[in-house]
């Protein structure tokens, strides 16, 4: 089953949306935000469409058709992009959704994780298998790999490689944002769920070097807006982790 949208309806994590579950007699409302979780919880990846525009029917049946072949054809074909075509990439989402990219003033050069950021990341896979997973924790966490492991049902995690096949990846961070570029599905989203919970989120879009804290580029962004952008691509549904009990 396909999910579609509204986005305009999803555009606030506040949104009241009423529904009719079962009968027109009885009705319930949920919000935006919870209405996303319930669709990931399914395991789904829902599609954000503009039904305002004067083509939402044929995209609709579009994306019903491609639904109907689901089953009979591969996920997304991978990018083909330089790293600097990739990084842009990103940063147009970004700025189509209204958020800007910039440089921190006066980051403190002297810790190993920058100072401010919300998010430390793990680009790894479960070394029998071979599933690659991007975890996203808070800045503060340490991961202890056996434990997620376990969390993960797989045998054993080690660090992933293969970010420029993956992502058009070849230096600097890496971060939750990079997923939109694994247009292929092929990498699982892990983060914590307190990161969800946050009004706000600041994130490195793509630097040179991971270790200078001097040339992140970062944004803030909210949760809801950092799940829709991720929805847009054909990888697996986010697993949502509770990190504090590590």
């Amino acid at each position: 089953v396909n999910v579609l949208l509204d986005q305009e309806m999803m555009s606030s994590p506040d949104n009241k949306l009423w529904f009719h579950p079962l009968t027109n007699e009885a009705t319930m409302q949920v919000s935006a935000d919870a209405l996303f979780k319930l669709i990931a919880a399914s395991r789904r990846v829902p599609t954000l469409m503009d039904f305002a525009r004067e083509d939402a029917a044929a995209a609709v049946n579009q994306a019903a058709e491609a639904t109907g072949a689901a089953d009979a054809k591969p996920a997304a074909p991978a990018l083909n992009l330089s790293h600097d075509e990739a990084q842009q990439r990103i940063w147009d989402r970004l700025k189509a959704a209204g958020i800007e990219t910039y440089r921190e003033e006066n980051p403190d050069l002297d810790v190993t994780r920058p100072t401010g950021h919300s998010t430390h990341n793990l680009f790894v896979k479960d070394k029998k298998t071979k599933k690659m997973f991007l975890v996203t924790v808070r800045q503060d966490t340490d991961v202890n790999m056996n434990d997620l492991a376990k969390k993960l049902g797989v045998k054993m995690l080690r660090m992933a490689s293969g970010a420029k096949e993956e992502f058009c990846h070849e230096r600097g961070c890496i971060t939750i944002l990079h997923l939109f570029n694994n247009t292929q599905g092929t990498i699982t989203p892990v983060i914590d769920s307190r990161l969800l919970a946050a009004d706000s989120l600041r994130i490195c879009t793509g630097c040179e070097n991971p270790l200078d804290h001097a040339q992140h580029n970062v944004v803030d962004i909210k949760p809801e807006t950092l799940r829709a952008i991720l929805a847009e691509t054909s990888g697996p549904a986010m697993i949502e982790l509770d990190f504090a009990e590590q």
